[in-house]
């Protein structure tokens, strides 16, 4: 009951959460989050946990975008469930994979960091499990990281208030997903967030 759907297992669905509260990128802060990624391996497309300045409605495109692609001044963590025809995507990966995205792209562009594979086995994330994600911020080494199932996969540093968010340190923040020509059902469930 604490948990927000972001797609039915349906073909071309948007969903996007957002928390009416902003959160500070000035202060250290910790979520943690559940994640359900679907139960079709063969599904698509994936999710974002993103945080950006515009409005607690925003929403980008569908498809491969996840639901954040679009959005500007925007840092989303993507969760992609869907190789999207490497290497026409060359940024794209076999395995469900992680990425951190400043630009509002999500297929064509280079990530700010990653992509790795969200399991260090390798595997699909769209297996029927619900995962645990932690996303960590320390605003004086300026570090987020990123850990997925207890495992650190991914760290970005920058002056993410000044070089992403155009000089705002309080942001939206909450989930985004999408579904294309294939699908999953995607929802998550805010965990606990620490300030």
């Amino acid at each position: 009951e604490n948990c927000i759907q972001l797609t039915a297992e349906v073909n071309n669905q948007l969903g996007c959460a957002w928390s009416g509260s902003q959160i500070d990128f000035a202060s250290d802060f910790n979520l943690t989050l559940d994640y359900y990624f679907g139960n079709n391996i063969n599904g698509a497309d994936g999710n974002t946990f993103t945080f950006q300045p515009s409005a607690s409605t925003a929403c980008g495109s569908a498809g491969g975008q996840m639901g954040a692609g679009g959005l500007t001044n925007a840092l989303a963590i993507e969760f992609d469930t869907y190789d999207n025809d490497n290497p026409m995507h060359v940024y794209d990966m076999a395995c469900d994979h992680i990425a951190i995205e400043i630009d509002g792209d999500h297929q064509n562009a280079a990530p700010a960091a990653g992509p790795v594979c969200a399991k260090t086995s390798m595997g699909n994330i769209d297996d029927g499990n619900v995962y645990e994600v932690v996303i960590d911020w320390n605003a004086t080494t300026q570090i987020l990281e990123v850990f997925f199932d207890g495992v650190s996969r991914l760290t970005y540093n920058n002056d993410i208030v000044n070089n992403v968010f155009g000089g705002q340190s309080q942001v939206y923040w909450g989930a985004t997903a999408a579904t294309g020509g294939f699908n999953n059902q995607q929802y998550f469930c805010p965990s606990s967030i620490v300030i």
